[in-house]
């Protein structure tokens, strides 16, 4: 492609003196073409893009019509291998031309995408050495090219021999196994956008970009970006058209009228050729679309088919299309259609959601079912559900109802899916009678009991065994609580049922002889409360209140009788009565015990309130306290007050 390399501005100066040229540091060459070789920040589609198009233009200079090729990477053979069947190359043009940077043939043309003469060595931004192999004139000569630790470039021609193959280059580039997949995947990316027939990969020809073609060279595409393709290059860009979300515009321009930074990875945004494309291909295209749309129309069948035309571009186009006023025959085609119309739709959260229009967009001629003759004054969940069944018997797929007292004759509405209330209002809408409980159990179950004390979750009526008590609460809590001492004192067995309050008569019913357990577990409350002696009630005081220093003392080391037998009472095992009782303690209150249980009163009072020193420490440290300090202090003061030891 021709580069501009002149300026479009002038310097006018009265400055006078040496003029010095600005030149490059013969020294820093190796860092600056380093710099020309790290210009990509995708590297694999750099390597890709830069030498396919190489190949490309080589065909266009040598005359050839036939593909160029490319080999992808295997696990078994892991190089990227790029031929044409070009114009060649031979040691001069190696030496001359390819080996230095900024060297090209190509940069008078506009025939050619190349013009910068960096590209052949973009090879070295991806892999430290890659093979060329030019054949030219007979001859093959293979150069492998190698990044060195200065960063710059070399050549070294490992190999010449005669031959009889045919003219062109083959580019090998060794490629790293995890980027086997990458370089598949970018190079079906990159090669969507070249015709057919101007490249093979692995012998077959790659998929192309498909959408709706406007005219050629300008397509819309599904995808999120548009693009400008010149040079078999798609660059990025935002073209602004006016397309719906997940459709984009790919654009083919000829060569020139874009311009791009060297890495051509993008567009030259900011360049005023480039504004100026892209402002062409805007108008063009909003032209241009037009009057597609407005051709297809003209060859429809009717007027009815015309407005699916627009509704199927309406997928496409960001709803310019009615602006332009489209026609079919001399009348213009409408954005709506006029009457009195009730729209509902399958899936609304409501069955009988719905509501009444004066107009319908004519976008609904193509997804909804129009229905005439409907009468009825309120759209019910009845109505909805007779409309879905009539769907699913005549398989009918809209998810849109429109209903209208009289017929549909607008002739917009041609060709539209339209059915009769009549036909559906005779469905009779089949009774569901299955029963379903609210708390998701079978018929005539009960959530939540105890079998014989295990707990079922749902409970069949037919399962209750008549022949064993029936106990039964409303209060969930309490058949959690009452249910361990019905099953330790019936060990025979037992049901025990929670029922909510609307449930309590019929089950009283069913079950004439079942009760509620506050009388059998009052009973059991009572029996217990008689066997507790003075002795369990007092060792049960001394646990209570007497602290932790108690357990650890030796009431042989303790002078003081009356502790002496408190700590003694402290040794003594809890009785299996006062176990017993402490089990049914709690449920005493629940179910009215407490009035006709009376223990035994004891009067204990804690010896180590007469140690007023102990007293003061506290029961924490009092815990913690060495013994043989305790015990010296009780005793040297009990032994003072009683015997009047000094």
């Amino acid at each position: 492609m021709r580069t501009n390399t002149t300026t479009d501005f002038e310097v006018a100066t009265n400055f006078t003196g040496h003029k010095i040229d600005m030149s490059l540091d013969q020294s820093q060459l190796a860092k600056l073409m380093g710099m020309f070789i790290d210009l990509y920040t995708d590297k694999i589609k750099a390597v890709l893009r830069e030498y396919s198009t190489n190949a490309f233009d080589s065909h266009i200079e040598a005359g050839v019509d036939r593909p160029i090729e490319l080999e992808l990477p295997t696990i078994w053979s892991p190089f990227l291998k790029i031929r044409d069947y070009g114009i060649g190359m031979s040691e001069v043009d190696i030496v001359d031309i390819y080996s230095k940077y900024g060297a090209t043939t190509k940069d008078q043309s506009d025939d050619y995408t190349g013009c910068l003469g960096l590209g052949c060595k973009s090879a070295l931004t991806y892999t430290n050495q890659f093979i060329l192999t030019g054949t030219k004139y007979g001859v093959k000569t293979t150069v492998a090219i190698s990044r060195e630790d200065t960063g710059g470039g070399s050549m070294v021609i490992v190999n010449q021999t005669d031959t009889d193959e045919p003219t062109g280059v083959e580019v090998q580039i060794p490629v790293d196994p995890d980027d086997i997949d990458r370089v598949k995947t970018k190079a079906a990316e990159f090669f969507r956008f070249w015709k057919p027939g101007t490249v093979l990969i692995d012998g077959v020809q790659p998929e192309s970009i498909e959408g709706f073609e406007i005219e050629e060279g300008l397509l819309v595409i599904k995808d999120t970006q548009d693009y400008v393709v010149m040079g078999n290059v798609a660059y990025p860009t935002d073209l602004n058209v006016g397309l719906r979300r997940g459709y984009s515009l790919v654009a083919y321009v000829d060569m020139g009228m874009v311009t791009f930074p060297p890495n051509r990875e993008s567009l030259a945004e900011d360049e005023e050729i480039t504004r100026e494309s892209k402002r062409l291909i805007r108008e063009h295209f909003m032209t241009r679309v037009h009057r597609v749309v407005q051709d297809q129309i003209d060859d429809c069948s009717g007027p009815g088919a015309a407005v699916r035309i627009i509704m199927e571009w309406e997928k496409v186009l960001d709803g310019h299309y009615h602006s332009k006023k489209f026609t079919y025959g001399t009348e213009t085609i409408p954005e709506f259609i006029q009457g009195r119309y009730c729209v509902s739709t399958r899936d609304s959260y409501r069955p009988s959601s719905h509501n009444w229009f004066n107009q319908i967009g004519v976008n609904y001629v193509a997804d909804a079912l129009f229905i005439k003759n409907y009468e009825p004054l309120n759209f019910t969940a009845g109505h909805k559900k007779k409309i879905m069944m009539y769907c699913d018997q005549h398989s009918h797929t809209q998810n849109t109802y429109v209903l209208s007292a009289g017929a549909f004759d607008d002739k917009w509405l041609q060709g539209a899916t339209i059915v009769d209330w009549n036909d559906i209002k005779i469905l009779k809408i089949p009774v569901n009678r299955t029963y379903v409980a609210r708390d998701g159990g079978p018929k005539g179950s009960y959530k939540g009991a105890y079998v014989n004390g295990k707990y079922v979750s749902h409970l069949l009526a037919a399962d209750i065994d008549t022949n064993k008590p029936i106990f039964w609460t409303n209060d969930e809590s309490d058949l959690r609580m009452f249910n361990d001492t019905i099953a330790k004192h019936k060990p025979s067995g037992y049901t025990f049922v929670y029922l909510t309050n609307n449930r309590i008569a019929k089950f009283r019913r069913d079950f004439p002889k079942a009760k509620q357990p506050d009388e059998f577990l009052r009973k059991i409350c009572v029996r217990v409360a008689k066997k507790v002696t003075r002795k369990d009630m007092l060792t049960e005081a001394v646990r209570t209140n007497s602290g932790g220093i108690l357990k650890r003392l030796d009431a042989n080391q303790v002078d003081d009788p009356y502790l002496k037998q408190t700590i003694e009472l402290m040794s003594v095992p809890k009785s299996a009565t006062m176990v017993a009782w402490e089990e049914v303690r709690v449920i005493a209150r629940y179910c009215g015990a407490d009035n006709e249980i009376n223990l035994p009163d004891v009067e204990w009072e804690n010896p180590l309130e007469a140690y007023e020193l102990l007293d003061c420490v506290g029961s924490y440290y009092l815990s913690r306290m060495p013994t043989d300090h305790v015990y010296a202090y009780i005793n040297g003061y009990y032994n003072q007050i009683t015997k009047g030891d000094n």
